[in-house]
């Protein structure tokens, strides 16, 4: 789309007219911490910045409830794996759905997806007692990276998309790819 949003494994900061510049986040800026650590200095130290919102194509949250079209359970050593798919791409309600996924649950990681024209949209979190174990940005990246995606976040929440011809076929291999981690 002729903009650039961040690197692989960096974000885009641009200094101009003494004023920090960096894309807003939408479904191509992850969340990260590098990003998040930067956007608080500049808080903390009272730095002018700006966040661009010509590229922000990312949505509000709906407000509206997203609609669970399939659920599975997979237990794995001592925790379950909960995968959902979900009909929204829009990522703040999928992190919502996770949010409420995760209220007083224990040792539950939890993956959402959501597929649309081969593009995959994935969410994950993870209850605190179990984030000594695996973390979301552990799972999001070994799962993105298994369909040429990426994605990355935090202990308890991570983001990432990719690309998926065979739905089945990558659903059926995520418990496996989580297995690998724990």
């Amino acid at each position: 789309n002729n903009n650039i949003t961040e690197g692989t494994i960096s974000n885009i900061f641009i200094v101009k007219n003494n004023k920090l510049k960096t894309p807003s986040l939408n479904e191509f800026i992850l969340d990260g911490i590098i990003r998040q650590t930067i956007i608080d200095l500049c808080l903390q130290k009272s730095i002018p910045l700006e966040e661009n919102k010509t590229l922000k194509k990312g949505k509000e949250s709906s407000n509206t409830p997203v609609a669970v079209l399939q659920e599975h359970r997979h237990s794995i050593n001592d925790f379950e794996l909960i995968l959902i798919q979900a009909d929204s791409d829009n990522i703040q309600d999928l992190r919502q759905l996770v949010d409420q996924q995760k209220t007083n649950q224990s040792k539950e990681c939890i993956l959402i997806y959501s597929h649309n024209d081969n593009k995959v949209v994935l969410v994950c979190g993870v209850t605190e007692d179990l984030q000594g174990l695996i973390k979301a940005s552990d799972v999001i990246q070994s799962v993105s990276h298994s369909i040429n995606g990426k994605g990355g976040g935090r202990k308890d929440f991570a983001q990432g998309a990719g690309e998926c011809k065979n739905l089945e076929e990558f659903v059926t291999s995520i418990p496996n790819i989580v297995q690998s981690l724990a």
